[in-house]
């Protein structure tokens, strides 16, 4: 699955632009149900790529913030809740991603990018 701090090559980052469409770049949880990473762009680029994969960045950072759907504040408003992002290589290896998703991902499954450019 690659090394930690490999960057998405060329044809990887546009199979999960196109056609997985960044479905690693969601939050799943019963409570607060799919969100998407708040740097995920319209055409399904990460926004902070750059920052977030440059060299010695751990596998897992906070990369913003969200309003929570089943947790309140003290003043009975939507909580705010730190949005984490994990290594591709990461979330694979601790099974974090739904089946359904794992099975269209190019970095667990290199066989999806054959005649992707």
């Amino acid at each position: 699955m690659g090394t930690a701090n490999k960057k998405m090559s060329g044809a990887q980052s546009t199979y999960c632009r196109e056609i997985c469409q960044g479905q690693c770049c969601y939050l799943r949880t019963p409570e607060e149900g799919v969100l998407p990473c708040p740097n995920l762009k319209e055409d399904k680029s990460c926004g902070v790529y750059e920052k977030r994969y440059a060299d010695g960045m751990p596998n897992l950072v906070q990369v913003g913030t969200y309003r929570s759907r089943s947790i309140v504040d003290l003043e009975g408003n939507p909580a705010v809740r730190p949005f984490f992002c994990g290594r591709i290589v990461a979330i694979l290896a601790a099974k974090g991603l739904p089946p359904e998703v794992e099975a269209q991902c190019c970095v667990a499954h290199p066989e999806l990018l054959k005649g992707v450019e």
